[in-house]
């Protein structure tokens, strides 16, 4: 059920009931708490761990992956994510069937590693979580993304046949993760002597639809205030704003 008031739009989901074992309740977490590309990196190095003639890729995923899943998924990097993690999971059907894995192999490890440089790249200057941004990182994303497809070009499918796979699987990614779209975090206010500061404002996103709302959307939820600063009295914790929709 989605309704809209003054604070914006949100989407109610009724609560389910809590998982039977521990172990269950740990995968469940770990599954939300990802993004596509992180998972289908995870799946590429599951099917790369079995495959001998695979394993150079091992080596270069890992490190990918420390910096994919500090990324959370968001409107502004959802597309991007999910144009990047359709490719890396069609590599990883086509590789399974392939007779030449290990040419493949290198190929996708050669890739990997320029990705790796440019998250790591990111990282290092501090705008790790604005890298998959569809508007500020246009380009590069571009760039990684003719890349992998150049890697599934080596198949015998024609392009259109590549094309419609790829489109196929990007749906089904949107319609099982769906768009977890959050707003920004406030900042902590600061320590005082006697009060502590006021945490910072958590902005709530800004969604534009034509359309109405998209039905692969999952949970849209406003930012999240900072927390008080310390002292004798801690601070007040800042304001979380709720989403802004325009329909056009």
């Amino acid at each position: 059920m989605v309704f809209l008031s003054c604070f914006g739009l949100k989407k109610l989901t009724r609560s389910k009931p809590r998982d039977s074992t521990p172990d269950q309740g740990r995968k469940k977490k770990a599954q939300t708490e990802t993004n596509v590309l992180t998972a289908a990196l995870r799946a590429l190095g599951t099917v790369s761990s079995h495959i001998p003639v695979l394993g150079m890729l091992n080596s270069v995923i890992e490190p990918v992956l420390a910096l994919t899943e500090q990324v959370q998924q968001t409107a502004d990097n959802m597309e991007n994510l999910v144009q990047l993690s359709s490719r890396v999971e069609y590599l990883t059907e086509v590789i399974q069937k392939s007779d030449n894995q290990e040419i493949i192999g290198e190929r996708l490890r050669g890739e990997l590693l320029r990705m790796q440089g440019d998250l790591g790249g990111a990282h290092k200057e501090q705008w790790l979580g604005q890298f998959f941004n569809s508007r500020d990182n246009a380009a590069m994303i571009k760039k990684h993304n003719n890349n992998l497809l150049a890697i599934t070009e080596n198949t015998l499918m024609g392009v259109d046949q590549i094309m419609k796979k790829l489109k196929d699987i990007e749906q089904s990614k949107l319609s099982t993760f769906g768009a977890q779209i959050t707003g920004g975090h406030g900042g902590s206010g600061g320590a005082g002597h006697e009060v502590g500061g006021k945490g910072g404002v958590g902005g709530g996103p800004r969604l534009s639809f034509r359309h109405g709302i998209p039905a692969h959307l999952g949970n849209i939820s406003g930012g999240h205030g900072g927390s008080g600063g310390s002292g004798m009295v801690g601070g007040m914790g800042g304001t979380g704003n709720g989403p802004i929709i325009k329909f056009s």
